[in-house]
């Protein structure tokens, strides 16, 4: 048998939702032919596409949930960053680094990176595998 809504094939006895995307066999017909011939479960044209599976859009949502941290935590760095400068400077004028700026760069620059990261790996990967 072959599933509606990712036409994965799976053993259809006492199965009440399909093993990979949890779509409810229950609610819809299924045919009764275990070929993908007998409807166009097989055919790639008629699948919805791929961004509706639950794997990319799952990817999708973390990827942006750690780009919005990222942007959000911005304006708390840079008031932060005011408050605490620092205080040693080096030839010409040139301020050190401190800790709390070299810190706070780098979370902010790996979540933004980490976000971006999962979002590519959702589309890119898991769209083809799915």
């Amino acid at each position: 048998m072959f599933c509606p809504q990712c036409s994965q094939a799976f053993n259809a006895r006492g199965v009440n939702n399909c093993p990979n995307c949890k779509f409810s066999l229950n609610t819809t017909k299924v045919p009764k032919n275990d070929s993908p011939a007998s409807a166009d479960f097989g055919n790639r044209s008629a699948r919805k596409p791929a961004i509706d599976c639950p794997k990319v859009n799952a990817g999708i949502s973390q990827g942006t949930k750690f780009i919005i941290i990222a942007v959000a935590f911005f304006p708390v760095y840079l008031v932060l960053h005011s408050f605490y400068p620092a205080n040693d400077f080096l030839i010409r004028g040139q301020r050190s680094a401190d800790m709390f700026d070299t810190a706070g760069k780098a979370i902010l620059l790996t979540l933004l990176l980490a976000g971006l990261a999962r979002v590519a790996y959702a589309l890119l990967v898991q769209r083809r595998a799915s």
